[in-house]
């Protein structure tokens, strides 16, 4: 039994949001070891390669959180799709 679109997209809205806070959280609590270990020193490529990783996450989370609330219709958006097909392959 599957939720109705807006409950569905509400609970996938939720999760997002909660992804977000947590990461922007570990992000302030560890910002004081980032800025020892990458700020202070030459760039490098792993320094490079951690601040790629580290805030496009961010970034690509957030982007998603604000797709997530622009989708009022009942039309499913590619990232509820992909998620729905995902759980459906996983629990089959």
């Amino acid at each position: 039994m599957s939720l109705p679109r807006p409950l569905s997209l509400l609970r996938y809205s939720s999760f997002n949001l909660c992804v977000v806070v947590l990461v922007m959280w570990e992000h302030i609590i560890t910002l004081g070891q980032e800025k020892q270990l990458f700020w202070q020193k030459k760039w490098s490529g792993s320094s490079a390669l951690f601040f790629v990783v580290r805030y496009s996450s961010l970034g690509v989370r957030i982007l998603e959180l604000s797709t997530d609330f622009q989708h009022t219709s009942n039309q499913a958006s590619p990232i509820d799709n992909a998620l729905t097909a995902f759980v459906a392959d996983y629990l089959s």
